[in-house]
């Protein structure tokens, strides 16, 4: 299903100004959003757990303080959602997942949502997401799955992809994600909205379920980057407010925008035409080049593909088909990269840091495209994305922040993304750019107009083995010599999948010498 013509709607910030003001109240606001949700969610698989007596209380208080005449929080009346890979008092993190963190925390807060709740947001619920943040969905699983509102058939992006659907949906005015290779960035694109990926540790992480704890990383998702600033002013208690001087100049790797790298030329018209924006508002716009990219990219994904693996090793062993396939998958995977090479890879990313940093002292931001092209229709991959090239991983390994805006539409209507990386702490100027951008093009604001009525189920996921006969179980004996440890029961299909992406992992993402 495509929705019919994008219509403005406004962000986060106006609502919030018009709470303060009283032109709308809470109570009313948080109805108008429930309704929706239970008109189009049922298609849309944007929440796992949908909050009651508390987000009633929560909007309750805003009115009540309103009326009164007292101070409101910066968040005061706003409908938020947060990912299920985050502790909230109300639901533990599941992880969207049958297989339960034994360490996961139970009635509290994670600690950037306990800041959300204490600045006066109203929390509606738990948002859906890809199992334990790597792969696809399995819709075997039985978990809601999330789809792209700009076209139900299509992926929304991966892993925090409930919080960007909803929001674009109109189900929610802003959320958190989690990032690790992309999962803020890459829905925010594929969605249509504004998402940051912080510099690494800037907000606190408490309460988050891991994914690869040396790169994971708690972002706010929302409709512009003015919304995403107040989101991170409230999470990151060492969010910098102090302005300095922006450099006001942006680096392009000419060579990354191009079709070699998969780039759609939808993707790289959009991505010039905002850069050309930016240019007339005073950033200069000039070549830059990345000789480390690829480097990057494969850095990041061997660090988060071992811990992943480290992190899963003993549960796999005994909950094997209680995971869904495309994670399991992933994650076995992981034991074709030795164990030494997490140290390896640790000491070549302090290397390129460095350098990286040393090389963008005087620049605001490298700009490229979030992803290569607009969402892509959906399936239920069993595998791993190395085909495409994944600019938001290249700048997680090395811990920079990176901004994901709207930029435009491809030519089946789908939104794609500019994406603004810069060196640790610029998340600031970074979000300088982003409102620059906005101020003169308001593609961020668009929404897919999803009409009155309940929306169509749409058709089921793909299935991601299709019709293959899954084959008998294979003995451990002939397995991969990496993945023997395991003892996993494996059949044919799987074992040959795995080995495949195993293989190519090893090949494709161990460091440079």
């Amino acid at each position: 299903m495509t929705p019919s013509s994008p219509t403005p709607q406004p962000d986060l910030t106006a609502t919030r100004d018009a709470l303060a003001a009283g032109d709308i109240d809470a109570a009313t606001l948080l109805t108008s959003v429930r309704e929706r949700a239970d008109r189009i969610d049922p298609a849309l698989g944007s929440f796992l757990e949908r909050f009651g007596a508390s987000a009633d209380a929560a909007a309750a208080e805003h009115d009540r303080a309103r009326a009164a005449g007292e101070p409101l929080p910066p968040l005061s009346g706003v409908p938020l959602t947060v990912k299920a890979f985050l502790a909230a008092r109300e639901c533990p993190p599941s992880a969207q997942s049958h297989v339960l963190d034994p360490a996961r925390r139970i009635g509290e807060d994670a600690d950037a949502v306990a800041s959300l709740r204490a600045a006066g947001a109203v929390l509606i619920g738990q948002s859906t997401m890809v199992e334990y943040a790597m792969g696809r969905p399995d819709p075997a699983t039985g978990f809601p799955v999330p789809r792209n509102p700009w076209n139900l058939e299509r992926w929304p992006g991966g892993s925090s992809s409930g919080t960007a659907n909803g929001i674009a949906a109109g189900l929610a005015l802003g959320g958190l994600g989690t990032d690790t290779t992309g999962s803020v960035r890459i829905p925010a694109a594929m969605c249509g909205l504004t998402g940051l990926k912080p510099t690494y540790g800037l907000v606190p992480i408490g309460g988050c379920l891991p994914a690869a704890p040396s790169i994971d990383v708690v972002g706010p998702l929302a409709r512009s980057a003015r919304d995403v600033r107040l989101l991170l002013s409230v999470i990151a208690p060492g969010f910098a407010q102090v302005r300095e001087k922006t450099p006001r100049r942006i680096g392009v790797p000419e060579a990354l925008l191009s079709a070699e790298r998969g780039v759609a030329p939808e993707t790289a018209t959009a991505v010039r035409e905002a850069l050309t924006i930016l240019g007339a508002e005073g950033y200069k716009i000039e070549p830059f080049e990345l000789p480390e990219f690829d480097e990057l990219i494969g850095l990041t994904m061997s660090l988060a593909l071992t811990e992943v693996y480290a992190g899963h090793r003993d549960r796999l062993m005994t909950e094997w088909d209680s995971y869904g396939r495309s994670f399991r998958r992933i994650a076995a995977a992981g034991a074709a990269l030795p164990p030494e090479l997490r140290t390896a890879t640790l000491h070549r990313i302090a290397e390129l840091r460095a350098q990286l940093c040393e090389r963008l002292d005087g620049w605001t931001a490298i700009a490229t495209p979030t992803w290569p092209t607009g969402a892509a229709a959906y399936a239920a991959s069993g595998g791993l994305p190395i085909e495409e090239t994944n600019f938001t991983a290249a700048w997680s390994a090395v811990g920079f922040p990176s901004l994901s805006l709207p930029a435009g539409f491809d030519a089946a209507g789908m939104p794609v993304g500019l994406l603004l990386s810069g060196a640790p702490g610029t998340d600031d100027w970074l979000l300088d750019a982003g409102e620059t951008l906005q101020r003169v093009d308001q593609t961020h604001l668009l929404a897919p107009d999803l009409g009155q009525a309940s929306l169509p189920l749409p058709a089921p996921v793909p299935d991601p083995d299709g019709a293959r006969d899954p084959g008998a179980v294979v003995p451990v004996s002939q397995h991969p010599e990496w993945l023997r440890e395991l003892e996993l029961p494996l059949r044919e299909t799987e074992l040959a999948v795995i080995g495949t992406m195993g293989a190519a992992l090893a090949k494709v993402f161990a460091p440079t010498p």
